[in-house]
């Protein structure tokens, strides 16, 4: 049995594409609610270096000539959709299927031939670029933490290997990780990192190699799950409901001051949208509401200001146009 994971690519820039085709081939930006910072790039953007994240006024320069960047302002009602279509089919190709983000899951492949699960991702790959238009990565291999690496490495690799790639013998996982950074490994948080870049701990081999004891010890049991992972041994399976959150928050920062009581509606409206197809899919329901706003503290020659108000619904519920209601109440 092999794990696979399905990578969109550049997929909010993607999705604009899809009903846009004069975007194609050009370098393309996506900013974030009310156009604050970037939050995916062209491939043809990336080229330019614009890094993830950066403030939308930090790439007014790329905008005119001779780069002509083009902005979007996002669209995660759009992006959502299409997702769920993804996930959907996906679902019916596969055994198992854990969404793990709007552009990721992961998913089980039945067999135990190696060819045959690669052109089972490849196949995958294909239906889904032909049916929807958003062009995925597939990344195939013993292991949840080995498949995400396979998936970038597909990404990179699209063009030869069928927006497939996969690892699975002793050697070529040996291989792959030398050359993976540890930054770039599932699980490896920045704190965790930045402790083993002080021992010199610079590749994903170079984890592998650490002692169990050690990472036992120094960290945590799931540390050292993912050394297992590395070296081929599944620690994880697929689980397709993940444990249900206590709480759910959708949380934006304003690229630019407003002052129009609309404009704030509006923004509340989507934001509480959203919290909302995650509660439905999770099948949960909602028992209160709170909205909270917060000025900018780099704003010195304004006046600081921060409130919230939490609102008790009447009975427990996942209807958007309720929640909605109470929010903006």
């Amino acid at each position: 049995m092999f794990f696979g994971l399905i990578d969109c690519n550049n997929f909010f820039v993607s999705c604009e594409r899809l009903f846009n085709p004069d975007l194609n081939n050009r370098p393309v930006v996506v900013l974030s609610n009310n156009d604050g910072c970037v939050i995916s790039r062209s491939n043809e953007a990336k080229a330019l270096g614009i890094p993830m994240g950066c403030p939308a006024f930090k790439i007014k320069e790329y905008v005119g000539s001779p780069n002509n960047v083009v902005e979007i302002s996002g669209n995660h009602t759009l992006y959502h959709n299409i997702s769920n279509r993804i996930m959907y089919m996906l679902g019916k190709d596969v055994e198992n299927i854990q969404v793990y983000s709007v552009d990721e899951a992961f998913f089980q492949i039945g067999c135990s031939n190696t060819e045959e699960a690669y052109f089972e991702g490849a196949k995958l790959a294909a239906k889904i670029y032909h049916n929807i238009g958003i062009p995925v990565s597939i990344g195939i291999a013993p292991t949840k933490t080995l498949a995400k690496i396979a998936s970038h490495i597909a990404k990179k690799t699209k063009t030869d290997t069928d927006n497939t790639y996969m690892i699975y013998t002793k050697d070529e996982i040996e291989k792959v990780l030398r050359v993976t950074p540890l930054d770039d490994v599932w699980g490896i948080g920045r704190r965790l990192s930045k402790d083993l870049h002080k021992l010199h701990i610079s590749s994903a081999y170079d984890f592998t190699q650490l002692p169990s004891s050690f990472l036992k010890s120094n960290y945590n049991i799931t540390t050292e799950r993912i050394k297992r992972e590395l070296l081929g041994e599944s620690c994880t399976e697929i689980s397709s409901i993940d444990r249900a959150k206590q709480s759910i928050m959708t949380s934006r920062s304003f690229g630019k001051l407003i002052s129009d009581k609309r404009q704030l509606i509006e923004a509340i409206v989507n934001f509480t949208s959203h919290c909302c197809d995650l509660l439905r899919q999770q099948n949960s329901l909602s028992g209160s509401v709170t909205v909270y706003i917060r000025g900018d503290v780099n704003q010195p020659s304004l006046p600081f200001y921060s409130n919230k108000c939490e609102i008790k619904l009447q009975y427990p519920t996942c209807n958007t146009m309720e929640i909605v209601n109470s929010a903006i109440t």
